[in-house]
C-alpha cells in the first residue's frame, strides 16, 4: 500500500506534464511538415550542384594523377626485377619462421620431460652424490 502511494505521489505531477505534451504533438507536426515540404523544394535544385561539385573534384584529382601518369611505365619497368627480391624475402621469412617454431617446440619438449628448471637441476646433481644436492651430503 506505501509502495502504491510513493509511486503515484511522483505518477501525478507527471501526468500534467504529459497532458501538456500532447497539446504540442500538432504544432511540431506542423513544423516538421513544413520543414519537409521547404527540402521537397530544395531537391531538385541540388541534383546539379551536386553533380557539379563531383566533376570539380574529379577534375582536381585528374590534375594530380596526370603528372605521376609519366612515372607508370618506369614502375612497370621495375616489377620483374623486384619479384625475384620478393621470393627470396619470403624463403627467408620462412627460415626464421620455422627457426622460430624449432625454438618453441624444443622449449616445450624439455619443460615437459622436467626440464623446466633451466638446467639448475644438472649442475645440483653434479655437485652432490647420487643425485643429492651440494648442501645434503651425507657424511661419510
Amino acid at each position: 500500500m506505501l509502495l502504491m502511494l510513493l509511486i503515484w505521489v511522483h505518477v501525478l505531477p507527471v501526468l500534467a506534464q504529459v497532458a501538456a505534451v500532447g497539446v504540442r504533438v500538432p504544432y511540431v507536426v506542423a513544423t516538421i511538415a513544413a520543414v519537409l515540404s521547404h527540402v521537397a523544394a530544395v531537391a531538385p535544385q541540388l541534383a546539379p550542384v551536386v553533380a557539379r561539385v563531383l566533376q570539380i573534384a574529379f577534375l582536381h584529382v585528374l590534375t594530380h594523377v596526370a603528372p605521376v601518369l609519366t612515372n607508370v611505365p618506369a614502375v612497370l619497368a621495375n616489377i620483374p626485377g623486384i619479384v625475384p627480391d620478393v621470393f627470396a624475402i619470403a624463403v627467408q621469412f620462412a627460415a626464421v619462421v620455422a627457426d622460430l617454431l624449432a625454438i618453441f617446440l624444443h622449449s616445450g619438449i624439455t619443460r615437459s620431460l622436467g626440464g623446466h628448471d633451466g638446467g639448475h637441476a644438472q649442475g645440483k646433481r653434479q655437485s652432490g652424490q647420487k643425485g643429492e644436492s651440494a648442501s645434503h651430503k651425507s657424511p661419510r
